[in-house]
Parts: structure tokens; C-alpha cells; sequence
């Protein structure tokens, strides 16, 4: 539900899985197995890891059409899946908007009881909309409403990333126009 926010048009998961074929191709070249896994409240694909070019084909059939809900994410059931799925340890890339510490703490609580031998890092997508508004000259009182609003929604962010972090999930956050190539 949290990917299916638009910046510029496009929704941050159309921006997620442009970036999930670029790392699955660099992958696929390195010889590295790539795998998927899209849930919501359901696990909705899975794409169990191999290698090659068939295996990247999977995946892109896979990653096609694929649509956000607005129901929550279900982590708990997504880490039993994945390690049910990939015993062996292997890196998650999680994308995902964290949004507030509720949502930090399901990702970590259901990390570390399913599946703590993965190591996860989750992506997530800067709205610049929010940073511009944060930066702005206050010359009205509108402007002091909207400065303060996503300042604390900014700072709230980072109290997100740092509890993610401090568990041991590391966060990269990016703007749009830039989240494949970083």
C-alpha cells in the first residue's frame, strides 16, 4: 500500500521494479542467484532463486503487471515465506516505504524471529515534494504551517531509518530520479 504513492507521475513501486531489474540483471551477470517475493497481507509471487538468463526471464514474467494494494504488509508471513523458500543466507533487498516506527518495528520484530540469517536492506523512495516544502522561505503563515509539517515528517523519517538500523537493517533512501542507479 505504501508503494503505490506517485511522484512525477509514477508510483514508487514502478520505481522499485525498474530498480529490481537492474540489480537481477547486474546479478544474473555476476553468476548470482536472484529470487522474489511480493506480499501484501498475501504473498502474491514468488520466483524461488536460480541462476541465468531463464531465471531472470522468470522473474521478469513475474514482475509484469504487477499491482499495489492497499492492504498491509504482512512481514511476518513474508520472512516465514522467504525462509522456508532460501534457507541458505542470502541478501534481501526490501522495498518498502517505512513510515513510521509501528511500521520500523513489524519489519524488525518479523526479521528477527523468521528469518535472521538474511540480511536485509531496505530501499525506500525520497518524495522530493516534501523535502522542497521543508526547505522553502516562510512568507506567509500557510508557509510556517507547511515548513514545520515536513520538517517533522522528515524528522520522523529519520527516527524510522535509525530504529531500522539500530536492529541491524540497513536503509538506503534516494530521490526518484536517482533510486536505480543508487
Amino acid at each position: 500500500r505504501v508503494m503505490n504513492e506517485e511522484i512525477n507521475e509514477i508510483t514508487k513501486l514502478d520505481y522499485a521494479v525498474n530498480a529490481a531489474f537492474t540489480v537481477a540483471e547486474i546479478a544474473i551477470n555476476y553468476g548470482d542467484n536472484i529470487g522474489l517475493l511480493s506480499f501484501d497481507s498475501d504473498i502474491r509471487r514468488i520466483v524461488t532463486a536460480g541462476k541465468g538468463t531463464g531465471q531472470f526471464q522468470r522473474l521478469a514474467e513475474n514482475l509484469y503487471n504487477i499491482q499495489a494494494t492497499e492492504t498491509y504488509a504482512d512481514y511476518q508471513k513474508a520472512f516465514s515465506t522467504l525462509q522456508r523458500e532460501q534457507n541458505r543466507q542470502s541478501l534481501v533487498l526490501l522495498f518498502t516505504d517505512p513510515y513510521n516506527f509501528e511500521h520500523a518495528s513489524d519489519i524488525v520484530k518479523a526479521w528477527k524471529t523468521c528469518a535472521p540469517r538474511h540480511k536485509v536492506i531496505i530501499l525506500s523512495i525520497k518524495n522530493p515534494a516534501l523535502h522542497y516544502k521543508a526547505g522553502i522561505k516562510i512568507t506567509s503563515t500557510e508557509d510556517i504551517f507547511g515548513k514545520s509539517a515536513a520538517i517533522k515528517l522528515i524528522d520522523d523519517r529519520q527516527r524510522t531509518f535509525s530504529i531500522l538500523e539500530k536492529s541491524g537493517i540497513q536503509v538506503l533512501e534516494s530521490n526518484p530520479d536517482k533510486f536505480t542507479i543508487d
